[in-house]
């Protein structure tokens, strides 16, 4: 214990009766690597947040946003999309796959009789603008209704996906010229290959006539 009083001395810059209570307080759960861990945090918290004032203070605070970092947004939505403002406003943050998840929304034939419908989702990039909405790649705001509350959902149980792969895949659009010229080569081929096939026909009855000639 005394030498990991001794490393939150040297990292917080305490004396040693006040490193003992914020050892006895915040660390007493921790090895002394993860007590290095947690100063790097504290220190990229504090730098990020303009966080200053009393080292206590400052310690209370990096706890807070560990919970949030590292718990609660795990655990509660709305925990998660404060989280998700604090960390990705006006930034691409997610990219959905085809057919990630599906959503059910309510159709209504002529007569508004309501029919419930299964779609599922095309490969897209989400963002969030400037005030924390919801947005496609183009900034185009993502409507409050059932396709927003499950791309929420899964967004919200896929948070290790956050910030990676945010390229979508490449389709390459095959023109009705390019279409018709690969027809045309392709006839091509199949024209050569009859009339290989042809010549190597016309050899064997060659070959098959020279040996029916001898055996006479």
């Amino acid at each position: 214990m005394e030498s990991a009083i001794n490393l939150v001395s040297d990292l917080f810059g305490l004396n040693e009766r006040r490193a003992q209570l914020v050892y006895l307080e915040y660390f007493r759960d921790f090895s002394e690597q993860r007590i290095k861990d947690f100063y790097k945090f504290y220190v990229k918290v504090c730098n990020q947040n303009n966080i200053y004032g009393d080292v206590l203070f400052k310690i209370s605070s990096a706890f807070e946003f560990a919970e949030l970092e590292f718990k609660k947004r795990f655990e509660d939505k709305v925990e998660f999309i404060n989280w998700l403002k604090k960390n990705y406003k006006g930034r691409l943050f997610f990219k959905i796959n085809e057919n990630d998840f599906t959503y059910e929304y309510y159709a209504y034939d002529g007569f508004g009789k309501a029919f419930k419908m299964e779609q599922a989702c095309n490969e897209m990039l989400v963002s969030l603008n400037q005030f924390g909405e919801f947005c496609y790649k183009d900034g185009e705001l993502i409507e409050n209704c059932e396709f927003k509350e499950a791309l929420i959902e899964y967004i919200f149980k896929n948070q290790h996906r956050i910030g990676k792969d945010l390229t979508l895949s490449y389709k390459p659009q095959i023109s009705l010229n390019n279409s018709l010229g690969y027809e045309e080569r392709y006839n091509e081929f199949k024209r050569e290959q009859n009339k290989l096939c042809n010549e190597n026909k016309d050899k064997f009855i060659l070959i098959i006539k020279h040996a029916l000639k001898n055996k006479i």
